[in-house]
């Protein structure tokens, strides 16, 4: 199940009330890079992320991160506007 939720003073809250069959359950939580503070204590930037970033410098930019689905959604309308409008 995919839920949306909110992050405020430490708790994550969902939108909407969700009803769970158990008291406690385990979550995976996917957050960007870029929605991180540098100074948590643990680089999450592999070697090879900083190599690209140093070599585009100002452009070097962090993609949030999104299904490939998703992703090809985006080429597809990129490609679309390009060359068929």
């Amino acid at each position: 199940m995919r839920i949306k939720a909110v992050y405020e003073n430490g708790v994550i809250k969902p939108l909407q009330p969700l009803g769970f069959k158990g008291k406690e359950i385990q979550i995976d939580i996917i957050i960007p890079d870029w929605l991180l503070e540098k100074d948590q204590g643990h680089e999450s930037t592999t070697p090879m992320r900083k190599k690209i970033d140093d070599i585009l410098g100002k452009y070097a930019r962090r993609r949030p991160t999104i299904t490939p689905r998703e992703d090809k959604k985006l080429w597809h309308r990129h490609l679309e506007k390009k060359y068929c409008s």
